[in-house]
């Protein structure tokens, strides 16, 4: 268990990293194309807060995608894991279904692996399969807005020139 928050950690600090760095690029993208205008004292609030809400978004997005990027990796290595482990345990005993092992489904004494409802192989305790679901729907949620406010500010900023 202690290596799956170790992965948490690990995956929440590169997502804060990742998502720093692009709302760094947009910053600085944003103020060489604002300090091409000549503005007025509204204008300049005006655009100091859209490029706040450009940086913010495009850094929530960056940083969900690089947290579930990283949680998503660990979890397809774990499935290799297990299917080599499933495999091997399979051959091992006499079995006529390619992939079942005929006797760890009698004997209690083998590791038991379970199957959640999206198809993926955990054992009893040992799951951050909905952390990762949870990344997930919120980098889809985060790069839809994401998406949406981009237009309207590349837009806004366009009509500005």
């Amino acid at each position: 268990m202690k290596r799956k928050h170790k992965l948490l950690i690990k995956s929440l600090i590169i997502g804060i990293i990742c998502g720093a760095l692009a709302a760094a690029v947009v910053c600085v993208l944003c103020t060489m194309y604002i300090s091409t205008m000549t503005l007025d004292e509204e204008l300049i609030s005006l655009t100091s807060n859209m490029r706040a809400l450009f940086m913010s978004v495009i850094g929530a997005v960056a940083f969900f995608a690089a947290a579930k990027i990283i949680m998503g990796r660990e979890e397809k290595r774990m499935e290799r894991e297990w299917q080599e482990y499933n495999r091997k345990t399979s051959s091992s005993y006499d079995s006529d279904i390619i992939g079942v092992n005929i006797i760890g489904l009698m004997d209690d004494t083998q590791v038991k692996k379970f199957t959640t409802i999206f198809g993926e192989k955990v054992e009893a305790g040992d799951d951050h399969g909905t952390v990762y679901m949870i990344f997930n729907l919120l980098f889809l949620i985060s790069l839809f807005i994401a998406v949406a406010v981009s237009i309207v500010l590349v837009l806004m900023f366009l009509s500005l020139k």
